[in-house]
């Protein structure tokens, strides 16, 4: 949602559970030549996971169930075509920014943990959104997901297996 600057803008990904949230932000790469192996990005060793708690409900819209079918984009979204993503994105973000916070962002198909959900939350609301929020946050590598991962035989740390 970032002009061509750089600025203006951006989502907030989010997702329900740690794993979901580790594979969307990209913390986690499979190894093009060693199929079923994973390592971990350069980037996880510093990354925050941090648990968002909202006093109120988030009001989203839906882009995860039948209303993708409905409008016939379901296979954009699960697709390999990153550039529609963003442009899905932007026409949504400026939705948001016409209805100035009546809605906060989208609900989508994880693309990398399929049965799961991801979450976009506009910055344009985030003013609206601070004054009902509680954040907790911790370093991706102390959490037990990050253990749990590190500890499976598919774990590795070169891509040169």
């Amino acid at each position: 949602m970032l002009d061509r600057k750089g600025d203006g803008p951006f989502w907030i990904y989010g997702a329900e559970d740690i794993f979901t949230a580790i594979v969307e932000g990209r913390f986690r790469n499979k190894i093009a030549t060693a199929p079923g192996y994973f390592m971990f990005s350069a980037a996880a060793k510093n990354a925050v996971i941090a648990e968002l708690d909202f006093s109120e409900p988030l009001r989203l819209f839906d882009l995860s169930g039948e209303a993708v079918s409905v409008l016939g984009i379901y296979d954009e979204l699960r697709g390999p075509d990153y550039e529609w993503c963003q442009w899905l994105g932007w026409e949504i973000g400026k939705i948001i920014r016409e209805h100035q916070g009546a809605v906060h962002g989208f609900v989508y198909p994880s693309r990398r943990n399929p049965g799961k959900v991801a979450y976009a939350i506009s910055s344009c609301v985030k003013d609206v959104l601070e004054t009902r929020l509680t954040v907790r946050a911790q370093r991706l590598v102390d959490t037990d997901e990050y253990a749990r991962l590190v500890a499976s035989p598919c774990c590795t740390d070169s891509d040169s297996l």
